[in-house]
């Protein structure tokens, strides 16, 4: 009979822990959902490097304002403008050097040929270009541990747009990249590494094709608000 009585109450004491443990881990869900962003909203601005292929040194400029929505902690789908100010550092060419020397070794007149050799002597000496190349990007991310204090991330998407240049000039990109986002209650900051692989197609006012392709690095550095 005290057996039976013991064990009654070591029953009732299970239980009630059990019940406790049950709503306390309800109260942490629910508290988990309440707490839960699910729009993010950001500015961020880096630097990088682009290679096509040349010779040229270029450099790149990156600015972009885009909206995360997390459905859930872990999936995080982003859109927005950005914008890429490229800055090309030309060596020269020795053949429009080599085309200027032969004029002005000749004696001939210049006359007419003074603009041509003008800009023949611009892209013989070293110089600088620069344009932009402005694209609406998509991409989605996987946030490793949802939307705790720390948030690592990777990301794939794309872009497209136009570039600026002369003539008609469309722009796509494949984007890549892995960041750091560090969440506070309102507002969060974030630093992300990219690559892109950049596809550039122009048509001339001639209505000349041609097509550049290049890859670009990059360190994005931002912050943003999340509600």
């Amino acid at each position: 009979m005290r057996f039976l009585k013991y064990f009654l109450l070591l029953a009732i004491f299970l239980s009630s822990v059990s019940l406790f443990s049950q709503d306390k881990s309800k109260t942490e869900s629910t508290k988990e959902e309440k707490s839960h962003k699910k729009w993010y909203l950001y500015l961020g601005t880096g630097k990088g490097n682009m290679d096509d292929g040349s010779e040229d040194e270029i450099t790149t400029i990156h600015t972009r304002f885009g909206f995360e929505y997390r459905p859930i902690p872990q999936i995080g789908l982003n859109f927005g403008p950005s914008r890429t100010k490229l800055n090309i550092k030309s060596p020269g060419d020795l053949y429009d050097l080599l085309l200027v020397k032969t004029f002005l070794d000749s004696g001939v007149s210049l006359g007419f040929y003074s603009f041509t050799l003008l800009g023949s002597l611009y892209y013989a000496l070293p110089h600088t270009v620069s344009y932009d190349i402005n694209t609406l990007d998509f991409t989605f991310k996987y946030h490793f541990l949802g939307d705790k204090r720390f948030d690592p991330y990777i990301g794939l998407g794309l872009g497209l747009g136009a570039c600026g240049g002369g003539g008609s000039c469309t722009a796509g990109k494949l984007i890549g990249n892995i960041g750091l986002q560090i969440n506070f209650d309102t507002f969060f900051t974030f630093v992300q590494a990219e690559h892109h692989s950049i596809t550039l197609k122009t048509k001339g006012d001639d209505d000349e094709a041609g097509s550049v392709s290049a890859t670009e690095n990059l360190l994005l550095l931002g912050a943003g608000i999340r509600f």
